[in-house]
């Protein structure tokens, strides 16, 4: 993949699709605003790239359906309850469906990019999300 190619399509996507981007201390799509707060290191890499589809299908997939994450305020609390298994559900399987988003927008916009590669950046981030909604759903059966 060439990144600098890469990155010059997705910033022309942003701006022909009105999307703001914003720089910020972490990465988050901001789905009313139709914004993206990302993380810039002074250039584009390879996961910046990745980074970027994903948020723009957490865009693409919030103008489509309404999802879990219009309503989770933050990953181990829910309205101020402990996570239930049904949210940590819907959660992850926004997460997944972005991901694949995200893979698809690199296909429409002609960004080669190695689909093995893509998945191994992606697989320890949603591990994680699972660590996380995981404890948040053990406070809950606690109580």
């Amino acid at each position: 993949m060439d990144v600098k190619r890469a990155y010059s399509k997705i910033i022309r996507y942003c701006k022909a699709s009105n999307i703001h981007i914003v720089r910020g201390k972490s990465w988050y799509a901001l789905l009313e605003e139709n914004k993206i707060i990302e993380v810039w290191r002074g250039k584009p890499t390879k996961t910046w790239i990745y980074t970027m589809l994903h948020e723009l299908g957490h865009l693409k997939l919030h103008k489509r359906r309404n999802y879990a994450q219009k309503n989770w305020k933050n990953i181990d609390s829910y309205n101020g309850e402990p996570l239930d298994a049904l949210l940590a559900y819907q959660i992850i399987r926004e997460e997944i469906e972005a991901w694949e988003e995200g893979y698809l927008i690199s296909n429409i916009l002609d960004i080669n990019i190695d689909r093995i590669d893509y998945d191994k950046y992606s697989a320890p981030l949603l591990m994680e999300y699972m660590t996380q909604l995981s404890e948040g759903y053990k406070k809950k059966i606690k109580k």
